[in-house]
């Protein structure tokens, strides 16, 4: 449970919890570190469920997915024939 009350997003064990996905609180959140996504907003790895319905993981870029379509992504590495490592990259921004 965060301190506002909310419950955290992120996987069982995490040392940190993720912030807070609620749009009432995000918007009392830092515009430049605040998260990117609220709970409503479909995961842009896999757009099934939105990020609020299963565990997520934040990036370093701050980006927030499923954590099972990450580990999916990271698992699966290249896709096709030919070898590319832009799979260990942030889908969105490339980091």
């Amino acid at each position: 449970m965060l301190p506002c009350g909310h419950p955290c997003r992120g996987c069982a064990g995490e040392t940190k919890c993720m912030p807070c996905l609620e749009p009432e609180c995000i918007e009392k959140m830092d515009p430049i570190t605040r998260p990117k996504v609220t709970v409503d907003d479909f995961c842009t790895i896999c757009y099934a469920t939105a990020v609020g319905q299963e565990p997520c993981v934040q990036l370093d870029c701050g980006h927030i997915y499923h954590a099972d379509c990450v580990l999916s992504m990271v698992q699966k590495r290249w896709n096709g024939p030919r070898m590319v490592f832009n799979y260990l990259d942030c889908p969105e921004c490339k980091k």
